[in-house]
């Protein structure tokens, strides 16, 4: 229990997301699809340019500049070296390196439609609504993929949107882990999955598993806190049954 908790404290900082200060709401929104994987997101946005993190979703010049410069640090490799692939588990390395351009014209197109990012983030007002918004924005079929949730969840953070209403997010990697916890195939795709759990009842039976995993050994209670205990849940979960 001892050992549990020392893994949990220690790993605080990094389970959680970074909150920087004075982040315009186009780098929130960048900042969400690296998710867990800080250290690239640091390094991708100090290379930016000051029109490019301004204008990344209202201007098709500087989206595809940011394409492009986005394609070129995988290329070269300079992602490689930041990557964690230990830590957490919302953004791995393979999927940090697909998917990309598809994302940022799905931001692109939402912002066309509502006039401005901020119509946009208003819109959605809860990080339930986003993560529903989110999901096809992602291409990603794999369980341990769901990520949509935690790019709300740091919207949320930064004070966009209302945070979720239950205190554990039954969706993404929480989700996720929960699912795997019930022995389901590593084969299936989150569509069959939203089939199979399509009752809310069954839904709310996911947050109940992980809340038992996660109180069974960490015993305290708090926002950040839980969310430390989330974060080491799927972390573990998926650790413990990848093949």
């Amino acid at each position: 229990m001892k050992k549990l908790e020392a893994i949990g404290k220690a790993g605080r900082e990094d389970c959680d997301f970074p909150i920087y200060k004075d982040l315009q709401l186009s780098m929130v929104m960048l900042q969400g699809w690296f998710n867990d994987q800080h250290d690239c997101f640091k390094l991708f946005f100090n290379a930016m340019t000051c029109e490019e993190k301004t204008y990344l979703f209202t201007n098709k010049s500087y989206r595809d500049s940011v394409k492009a410069k986005y394609r070129e640090f995988w290329d070269t490799g300079k992602f490689d070296r930041n990557l964690n692939s230990e830590r957490g588990v919302h953004k791995r390395p393979n999927l940090l390196k697909y998917g990309f351009a598809y994302w940022i014209a799905c931001v692109f197109n939402a912002v066309k439609e509502a006039g401005n990012l901020q119509a946009v983030v208003k819109q959605l007002n809860s990080v339930e609504n986003a993560h529903d918004k989110f999901k096809p924005w992602y291409r990603v079929k794999r369980v341990r993929g769901l990520n949509a949730a935690d790019a709300a969840r740091i919207l949320a953070r930064y004070g966009y949107l209302k945070p979720e209403s239950r205190p554990l997010l039954a969706r993404g990697a929480l989700r996720g882990a929960a699912i795997i916890l019930n022995d389901e195939q590593s084969y299936k795709t989150v569509d069959m999955l939203e089939y199979e759990y399509a009752e809310e009842t069954k839904r709310i039976a996911l947050e109940q598993k992980a809340a038992e995993y996660i109180v069974k050994h960490f015993p305290f209670s708090g926002e950040f806190q839980m969310e430390m205990g989330e974060s080491w849940f799927c972390n573990d979960v998926h650790k413990n049954h990848s093949s």
